[in-house]
C-alpha cells in the first residue's frame, strides 16, 4: 500500500479544515486533505492528495487558490 506524507509544516488548519497547496502549471491550488498520524515531523495524507503532485512546502501561509507561482526545485 502506498502511503503519502507531507513536512508538517505544509499542512494548514484554516477553521478547522486541514489544507495544502500544490501547483499546477504555475498556478497554486488549495486543497482540502484529510490527515492520519505524525510520523516524526511528517504527516500521513490520508485523502485529497495524489502521488505527483507538486506539494507547496514554502510561502503557503500566504496564497490564494489560483495565485501564480514559480517552482523551486529542493
Amino acid at each position: 500500500t502506498q502511503v503519502i506524507t507531507a513536512p508538517l509544516y505544509a499542512v494548514l488548519d484554516r477553521e478547522g479544515e486541514k489544507l495544502v497547496y500544490v501547483e499546477d502549471q504555475g498556478i497554486a491550488r488549495r486543497l482540502k486533505v484529510v490527515t492520519g498520524r505524525s510520523v516524526g515531523r511528517r504527516i500521513v495524507i490520508t485523502s485529497g492528495l495524489s502521488a505527483g503532485q507538486h506539494l507547496i512546502v514554502s510561502g503557503q501561509q500566504l496564497l490564494i487558490d489560483g495565485a501564480r507561482v514559480q517552482v523551486e526545485e529542493r
